[in-house]
């Protein structure tokens, strides 16, 4: 019956734990009943698991194994964290004096991260007891003794059955890639920096802004996509906002580059382009700003690895877990943690790349969640629900009629911009941004039409919503009434407020000088 639990325990170690046992010197995998080693590197920690035969040992037996292995394991190179856990398997209770031998030789050295962990396992009870308190975690091998015990009947096994078993593992870490070199990632990154460089080239030799460039070139706009400018779902992907953009994109691409040799480049491409689309129509959905860069597309080929994580597990755990797991992580905290970031493009990317690779990807049938006719049918049900849902929501209602204000203005249909900027104001659901906008032309309309009074109400108003522009407006108005002071006073607060908006700061700084020249 022990030989059998070993046998099985050992089993599954390897098949759901990823743990391998030691070869000898010939690369053999050598199986034994009273003695077993197994070993995997747990995220650069090496990680030991020893099933023993408790009954064979002595007390004195058990002393000096683990006393051997307490000094092995601190000669060992610093700089590399090992566990050590020691599985004593007995037939029934074990004598006291063998539990007080294997107690008394837990190690505990945190500083260099040095653990030897002893457990023991009663098959005539079924049990499995912790002879450590700290750290608490023992990578699931308690766990998977009691599976394995709650299982009860342990077949007969062979030591072949076992290799069998080695050898699945062993194909499971293996590595196929699909392209030899990166090109389209390549390609991509070039077209990246020769966009940008002619977009910033041409701002330089025209004069207009680059910002203003970007909007003309692709960048997403709400408004230009409900106006029918679909393609503005696309182009976003190949513009950038300044050089640390450009050059944070482009270095991340370039560290994905696996993703491109491990899917083939027509999958690549397929990833690539549905997960920046992806993330643009997040964006689209819940951001009002108008935004670009290639950083959904890049979050999708790190969802495209998390989807190597569902597929190959073994695979994902050995090469890319925690380090996909964190620069996700941390990537998302930090988006959020700044004003400015377009964090639904990030994740409406990494949705889109997950869903994307098992869309292109071979079905496997033995496992359902991996029919790639499910994530196509996602990907379709998906885009086609969202972009219903974007082109009727509120804030596109929202978003046409400012555009509609913004042409009524150009047109100097006084009276009509007002009741459109009404509506919006008297709109339920209508936020921040756009009550912005409203009062902003509401405000000029006033004063372009001679009424200054309801023009300062105006920008009173929008100080409440954008501070920046309220404040330079009324002081605007101010100056131009002749309340001098009250500009002043305007100025002096827009100035404490953090530059966000160029031209509007510069205009402050205009009237800031003219008040210097009047003495105030």
């Amino acid at each position: 019956m022990k030989r059998e639990f070993t046998y099985s325990l050992l089993q599954t170690l390897v098949k759901d734990r990823d743990f391998m046992p030691l070869q000898d010197a010939d690369g053999r995998y050598r199986i034994y009943d009273q003695i077993n080693i197994l070993t995997k590197d747990a995220y650069g920690s090496l990680v030991i698991v020893e099933l023993l035969d408790g009954d064979m040992f002595t007390a004195q037996d058990i002393k000096e194994r683990l006393k051997g292995n307490q000094n092995t394991i601190q000669q060992t190179e610093v700089g590399v964290a090992q566990y050590l856990y020691e599985v004593f398997i007995f037939s029934s209770y074990p004598d006291r004096d063998k539990l007080d031998a294997i107690r008394s030789a837990q190690l505990l050295k945190p500083i260099g991260k040095k653990y030897v962990k002893c457990l023991s396992v009663n098959l005539e009870s079924k049990s499995v007891e912790k002879h450590f308190k700290l750290p608490l975690t023992d990578m699931g091998i308690s766990k998977t003794i009691k599976s394995t015990l709650k299982e009860g009947i342990y077949k007969e096994t062979e030591n072949n059955d076992i290799e069998d078993v080695i050898i699945q593992k062993k194909k499971e870490f293996q590595i196929k890639l699909e392209a030899k070199a990166p090109i389209l990632t390549y390609l991509f990154i070039a077209l990246n920096i020769i966009i940008f460089a002619a977009i910033k080239l041409y701002s330089i030799k025209s004069g207009e802004g680059f910002d203003i460039l970007l909007l003309k070139f692709g960048a997403k706009e709400n408004g230009q996509i409900l106006a029918g400018e679909y393609w503005r779902f696309i182009t976003p992907i190949f513009l950038h906002l300044d050089e640390m953009h450009i050059f944070l994109n482009c270095y991340s691409l370039y560290a994905l580059s696996i993703v491109e040799r491990l899917f083939g480049h027509v999958k690549f491409l397929a990833i690539y382009l549905i997960a920046g689309i992806a993330g643009n129509i997040a964006s689209f959905l819940f951001s009002m700003s108008w935004g670009a860069g290639a950083s959904g597309a890049i979050f999708g080929l790190l969802g495209s690895l998390l989807y190597l994580g569902l597929q190959r597990p073994a695979l994902f755990r050995a090469y890319f877990g925690a380090n996909v797991l964190i620069t996700i992580v941390i990537n998302l905290a930090y988006g959020f943690s700044r004003s400015g970031i377009d964090n639904f493009a990030h994740i409406g990317g990494l949705i889109g790349g997950f869903l994307a690779t098992g869309a292109v990807s071979t079905s496997n049938i033995a496992k359902w969640y991996l029919n790639r006719f499910i994530y196509i049918a996602i990907i379709v049900v998906m885009l086609a629900s969202s972009l219903f849902y974007g082109f009727n929501s509120t804030k596109s209602t929202l978003t046409l009629k400012i555009n509609a204000m913004e042409e009524l203005y150009v047109s100097q249909k006084w009276s009509e911009v007002k009741k459109v900027g009404k509506e919006i104001i008297e709109l339920e659901k209508a936020d921040d941004v756009s009550k912005s906008a409203a009062y902003w032309y509401l405000a000029w309309t006033e004063y372009v039409t001679g009424n200054k009074e309801e023009a300062l109400n105006h920008s009173k108003k929008l100080t409440e919503f954008d501070p920046l522009r309220g404040r330079y407006f009324s002081a605007f108005l101010y100056y131009e009434m002749g309340q001098y002071q009250n500009s002043r006073n305007e100025v002096n607060e827009a100035k404490k407020l953090k530059n966000s908006n160029d031209a509007i700061y510069k205009a402050i700084s205009e009237i800031d000088g003219y008040l210097k020249k009047l003495g105030y």
